[in-house]
């Protein structure tokens, strides 16, 4: 097969194989990809969240809280590629001093 004219073409070709390389190694390992993107300078990936004591290991690449629910997308390298995965934790209301619970 001759080589790529296009340099968006060759770009988008290496993105390609890395993220089918990833791809086919996050599903040996039973988690489920929901999306990925392209678009920047590696594949990035969105799983549902590994089980706890799995392979992968994340750092918090984003952390926001609205209305009680704080929402965390951790993030990590994988095979060439990035893998991230959303913690949603829902939190119950402070209560002012002196009310009692119901």
């Amino acid at each position: 097969m001759p080589g790529l004219n296009n340099p968006a073409s060759a770009r988008f070709n290496g993105l390609l194989k890395a993220a089918m390389g990833a791809l086919h190694l996050l599903d040996e390992r039973g988690l489920c990809v929901r999306d990925i993107r392209l678009s920047g300078s590696r594949p990035v990936f969105e799983i549902d969240p590994p089980p706890a004591g799995g392979f992968l290991r994340g750092a918090m690449r984003r952390r926001e809280t609205f209305n009680g629910v704080t929402r965390m997308v951790m993030a990590t390298a994988f095979h060439d590629c990035q893998v991230e995965w959303e913690i949603t934790e829902h939190h119950q209301p402070a209560r002012p001093a002196g009310v009692a619970r119901g």
